[in-house]
């Protein structure tokens, strides 16, 4: 599970390094699939594993809705596969690097099976959002939580 949050840049060459406490999650070897997350203005990045849960799950969504084919156009269009290299770095596509606004100053943020990577001034802005604690507690509850 992806906990926790970590500051990091990117390089030159737009190589992220991937906290370790993350990289334990998926494994040294493994590959990562990194996309826009659609409502939000940063990265998400899933193991290959879940990414395949995530695909299996939207390939049972009606395709005749226009905004599932929309979804599936931007999440699609968006993703890349990034390997790991042997210093724990993954090569971020500059479409995507470009998407969330990643110049040098990262937050990576783990959000439970998935982690983002956020501009850090984007991520700064999020966490100072307000949001009215009541209208969060309605949500919430509305979900059952």
């Amino acid at each position: 599970m992806f906990l926790g949050r970590e500051s990091n840049r990117i390089d030159a060459k737009g190589r992220l390094a991937i906290p370790a406490k993350f990289r334990e999650v998926v494994g040294s070897a493994a590959r990562l699939v990194v996309t826009r997350k659609v409502l939000d203005p940063c990265l998400e990045v899933f193991s290959e594993e879940r990414w395949r849960e995530f695909m299996d799950r939207l390939q049972t969504l009606s395709q005749v809705k226009p905004e599932v084919r929309q979804f599936r156009r931007m999440l699609y269009s968006g993703a890349e596969v990034c390997s790991l290299d042997r210093q724990g770095r993954i090569l971020i596509p500059a479409h995507l690097r470009e998407y969330a606004g990643l110049d040098r100053e990262t937050v990576l943020a783990g959000t439970g099976d998935t982690f983002e990577i956020w501009d850090e001034a984007r991520w700064q802005a999020e966490m100072n959002r307000t949001t009215d604690p009541g209208d969060l507690a309605d949500a919430l509850a509305g979900l059952g939580l």
